[in-house]
């Protein structure tokens, strides 16, 4: 349902804050670190974790919106994946 809830408001162009990018960062953190652990590749959580490192989730879409406008028919150039990270 929450899902449902902010694609309305996307939609609707409400940007106003439902999650925490550091709440979303920390999640995907440890995932990543999870499937590091297991020995499983994780790019789209290395392009995940670019996106939410320096940026609010409004900056994240605006960093997508701005990606998306620079496609011309290639694809749009991934950022570095993150440095590891140390153990906590």
């Amino acid at each position: 349902m929450k899902l449902a809830v902010k694609a309305a408001k996307l939609l609707a162009g409400d940007l106003g804050a439902q999650a925490a990018a550091a709440d979303v960062l920390r999640t995907v953190d440890l995932i990543a670190d999870a499937a590091r652990t297991a020995g499983v590749a994780s790019p789209l959580l290395d392009v995940c974790h670019a996106l939410l490192a320096e940026r609010d989730m409004i900056g994240v879409l605006a960093a997508l919106e701005a990606r998306t406008a620079g496609v011309t028919g290639a694809a749009a150039a991934a950022p570095a994946p993150p440095a590891p990270r140390p153990a906590p």
